[in-house]
């Protein structure tokens, strides 16, 4: 019962349909650390903006995720560049465990399981004076619940402006269409919205970011994150967001301050870089990550 209904809390911030929650439930390490935000902070950032493919540099990355009632996931993304077309993949999974088997008059059945999988390609250029970066990715996410299947493709545009105090971008994720459901109720999908302004520091090697995230079932969520280079190998990140006054009990006051909050620590030893995440969802749920990405 316990993962039925954090899979049902899933949904909830992860803005996704519920016939295909693998679409925005995050696969990669470094978002937690910004609470789900970051579109424009970190270029490895899960191809949620496609645009920022332009900055990243040639690599090879893997995450694992392990969130509450035995859910994780792990993902595996690449980025490289052809004179100047940026291209980058990207493979995840989301397992959510073993599920007791009952049918209609409850009677005990066989127990099965459920996956998400999804595979995407994305490509970015900038523009000629440099002030514009674009890009997209388009994918296939195939979903799996016991011997039932659904699949949908997608497409996610965006783009991002660089001004002279602030960086600008906007970005629509995940519009598609269903190729099959659960069941025959055909969900829309319609996606989200997503702006988000950025600014780094000029005094402080700090980026601070505002993304503001509009989805069609009118859960609208604001953002905010920074990340905060302490050397040229060490950087820290951090991150909440308006649910916040959503997920606060009566419980302790404490545990309250830190639902919804975002915290992660990035290090990079040549080559490689190595970062830990955690997030807290509520007042006792957390969410802990891990990643390595290999710079070639």
């Amino acid at each position: 019962m316990s993962k039925v209904l954090y899979i049902i809390i899933l949904s909830t911030f992860g803005f996704g349909q519920d016939s295909f929650l693998g679409l925005n439930t995050w696969t990669q390490s470094n978002i937690l650390g910004v609470s789900g935000g970051g579109y424009l902070i970190n270029p490895q950032n899960d191809f949620r903006n496609a645009a920022m493919l332009v900055h990243a540099k040639r690599h090879i990355q893997f995450d694992v995720i392990k969130y509450p009632a035995g859910i994780s996931s792990q993902s595996m993304a690449g980025a490289l560049q052809l004179k100047s077309h940026h291209f980058g993949f990207k493979v995840s999974r989301i397992a959510y465990g073993i599920f007791e088997g009952r049918s209609v008059d409850n009677i005990k059945t066989e127990d099965y399981s459920a996956e998400d999988i999804q595979i995407q390609g994305g490509y970015g250029v900038k523009s000629n004076s440099g002030k514009f970066d674009f890009g997209f990715n388009g994918g296939i996410l195939l979903s799996r619940l016991g011997s039932y299947h659904a699949n949908a493709i997608t497409i996610s545009p965006s783009i991002i402006y660089h001004g002279k105090w602030v960086d600008l971008s906007f970005s629509a994720h995940n519009h598609g269409r269903a190729l099959s459901h659960y069941g025959k109720s055909k969900e829309p999908m319609n996606g989200t919205l997503i702006g988000s302004i950025s600014r780094s520091m000029q005094s402080l090697p700090i980026q601070m970011e505002i993304d503001y995230i509009h989805a069609d079932d009118s859960n609208n969520t604001i953002i905010f994150s920074g990340i905060y280079t302490l050397t040229n190998e060490l950087n820290i990140r951090g991150g909440l967001s308006s649910n916040k006054s959503n997920l606060m009990t009566d419980v302790s006051f404490i545990k309250n301050v830190f639902s919804d909050f975002g915290f992660g620590i990035g290090y990079r030893a040549q080559d490689i870089n190595l970062d830990m995440n955690i997030y807290s969802y509520g007042p006792s749920s957390i969410v802990v990550s891990m990643g390595i990405a290999i710079f070639y």
